[in-house]
């Protein structure tokens, strides 16, 4: 691992989580290291069965579709926060919060 690499490791583990779910999605790429599979949403931060369903039924099946909609908003957490209440119902200012706080941190990790 180069020290850029280590760096970037020291600096995310050092963040404040909103769950382990967050913490091992926001680490990890978009594809299941051992499958080579792409991961759904279930496996971000924030989305449980009942978002994931919202989502779904939307299309959204997959973690990238759903970071694509983040950075199709400029990567702006006001903007999608406002879509996920807006489009998903999702009325919980919290929950809505740890969804976005996954994508902004696994952008600010990965892009």
């Amino acid at each position: 691992m180069s020290n850029a690499e280590e760096d970037t490791k020291k600096e995310v583990s050092t963040e404040v989580w909103d769950s382990k779910k967050q913490q091992t999605f926001v680490e990890s790429g978009l594809k299941d290291p051992a499958t080579q599979e792409y991961k759904t949403c279930l496996e971000m931060g924030g989305v449980g069965e009942k978002t994931y369903g919202k989502l779904a039924y939307r299309g959204i099946i997959y973690a990238y579709q759903l970071i694509g909609r983040y950075m199709e908003n400029k990567m702006d957490d006001k903007t999608m926060d406002a879509w996920l209440q807006d489009t998903l119902k999702i009325k919980d200012k919290h929950h809505r919060a740890t969804v976005t706080g996954t994508m902004h941190k696994w952008c600010d990790q990965h892009l």
